[in-house]
């Protein structure tokens, strides 16, 4: 109808909802097959008003892209891509190759649809390292594109138009909920981690990124007492950090901003939700908040 919807992935769900006072279920997707939820996008591909949903999933070891596009009263299922993984950047879809051996494999590219199907267009000129869910572009006042990106030690840096790092934050952000051994010919040698990324969202000259804060100090593995959100805006000199959202309880899974709102899926700290146990309902779960932006 126009107005924005909430889009939940669980499992081999896919659950369309309403917002309001509480949320409507609108539409629910069955998936082919069940994994966990890389990432989750939506974009009008084909111009009609109405957006596709992009989602990326992991099973057993293997990475799986859809796209799912609304017909009639249903979704349907209009590409799938193996070893793949896709995104959306501003009002096009990239994708980046996916290997055992190494999690994201290649460049990254975008994908086009012409002659009525999609197929691979130009790389993107990335910094070396960058993968597809590191990073967000940014302008700055005076017009010049920059690039902000997480590196794998959870720490964001600003990388210039010629791919030079120019700033770095002096903290790092906590770490990420998703990560993935890669994997090794032999069983001596370990090759350390790939990493699914937080999710940075662009609005205007802005872009705004998760920080956890884990219940003692460093050790993250304990659990996370409480999020927020940080908006960064670069000047063309600095960046200007500021905070967005604060004091959110337990750790962000992801969120999503919409026109003067900020949706917000996070789960309390071990992920117990102590109201549901005074009132004899399921203690684990997640919440859903949303904030309002005016004023801010």
């Amino acid at each position: 109808d126009g107005n924005p919807d909430i889009i939940l992935a669980s499992g081999d769900k896919i659950r369309v909802y309403k917002p309001g006072v509480d949320l409507t279920l609108l539409w629910e997707i069955k998936m082919p097959l069940t994994g966990d939820v890389l990432w989750i996008d939506t974009l009008d591909t084909n111009k009609n008003k109405k957006d596709d949903i992009l989602i990326t999933i992991m099973r057993d070891g293997d990475v799986i892209s859809y796209i799912y596009e609304l017909k009639d009263a249903s979704f349907v299922e209009i590409y799938r891509l193996k070893d793949t993984f896709i995104r959306r950047l501003d009002s096009g879809i990239i994708s980046q190759g996916y290997s055992k051996r190494d999690g994201y494999d290649g460049m990254v590219s975008y994908i086009v649809f012409a002659d009525g199907k999609y197929k691979k267009g130009e790389n993107l000129h990335l910094p070396e390292g960058v993968n597809i869910y590191d990073f967000q572009p940014l302008s700055s006042v005076d017009g010049k594109q920059v690039i902000l990106a997480w590196d794998d030690s959870g720490y964001l840096n600003l990388y210039n138009e010629k791919g030079v790092r120019v700033w770095a934050s002096s903290e790092e952000f906590g770490g990420f909920l998703q990560k993935f051994k890669r994997e090794s010919p032999t069983m001596m040698r370990d090759r350390g981690n790939w990493f699914v990324k937080d999710r940075l969202i662009a609005k205007k000259n802005e872009v705004f990124a998760p920080k956890r804060k884990p219940l003692l100090g460093v050790a993250k593995g304990i659990g996370y007492k409480s999020s927020e959100i940080r908006s960064f805006w670069w000047n063309g000199v600095t960046v200007e950090e500021r905070g967005l959202l604060e004091e959110i309880g337990g750790e962000i899974l992801d969120y999503a901003i919409v026109g003067d709102r900020i949706v917000v899926l996070a789960r309390p700290l071990f992920g117990i939700r102590m109201g549901n146990i005074l009132k004899g309902e399921n203690p684990f779960g997640a919440m859903l908040h949303i904030f309002s932006l005016k004023g801010r």
